[in-house]
């Protein structure tokens, strides 16, 4: 709440703020497994592995591992940090929105514009400043 009211003391009568937040229903329906994504260039290789280690409504800590390597390089560098996230609910939101002065103008899927679902990881809301 705190931070809805910092941002909403920071725009103008009409000014818009963009969430884009991980939608509980689909944590809670889906739940979040390993992944694994490697990526190429200029610099080399990196590989992420994201491994869920807590898992509850409130919150969701991901410990992610990150090995590079840089280019024509056998070697790899690991980097290892925990992220404690929040799934968000439109309840929740709305609430937020509506405690610091701020109007929901519409809640998506991210990317898709698709009336979210427990299928929907990303959801966007977009909130006007009243």
């Amino acid at each position: 709440l705190k931070a809805f009211k910092n941002i909403h003391s920071k725009l103008a009568k009409g000014g818009l703020l963009a969430l884009e937040v991980w939608h509980g229903p689909a944590v809670e329906f889906q739940k979040p497994e390993v992944r694994y994504k490697t990526v190429f260039g200029d610099f080399g290789e990196i590989a992420r592995i994201a491994i869920p280690t807590e898992i509850s409504r409130e919150r969701v800590d991901v410990t992610y591992h990150i090995f590079h390597s840089e280019k024509d390089s056998d070697t790899y560098k690991k980097y290892s940090e925990v992220h404690s996230l929040s799934p968000s609910y439109s309840d929740q939101i709305a609430q937020l929105a509506s405690l610091s002065g701020f109007e929901i103008l519409t809640s998506q899927e991210f990317m898709t514009s698709n009336t979210p679902s427990r299928d929907t990881w990303s959801v966007l809301y977009l909130l006007r400043a009243t």
